[in-house]
């Protein structure tokens, strides 16, 4: 049963998303609380349990109890979906994945052309 329970909070995520168990994985199948999610996740623990209520991570309310369950696996199941769906960040002129954070150009940007708009206008 509480295989089952734990399982069945991932109801929230599209049938294609949602892992598959045999009936041993099922049995074998723990929970966590949100705290320790939230913190895999880097997360707060604010945050972590806004997430449980919009039902961005999957978790289930204990019976007769104040207390959320998330599946033990919800953070390797999150992150596989985001490696299999997110697309690569594209390669810049140096070869990084991500932009530079700052202004290669020499001297102070002001806020028109940062913009697109030239100064004379």
């Amino acid at each position: 049963m509480v295989g089952q329970l734990l399982a069945s909070a991932y109801e929230i995520w599209p049938p294609e998303l949602r892992p598959h168990y045999s009936v041993t994985e099922l049995r074998r199948l723990s929970g966590i609380t949100v705290e320790e999610v939230a913190a895999q996740l880097g997360l707060g623990r604010t945050a972590g349990y806004q997430a449980v209520r919009n039902r961005q991570i999957p978790a289930r309310k204990l019976p007769n109890s104040d207390r959320w369950v998330v599946p033990e696996d919800v953070v390797a199941q999150m992150e596989a979906y985001d490696l299999a769906n997110l697309p690569p960040a594209p390669l810049s002129e140096d070869g990084c994945r991500s932009p530079a954070p700052y202004c290669e150009r020499e001297g102070p940007v002001s806020a028109n052309e940062a913009v697109g708009e030239d100064d004379d206008a």
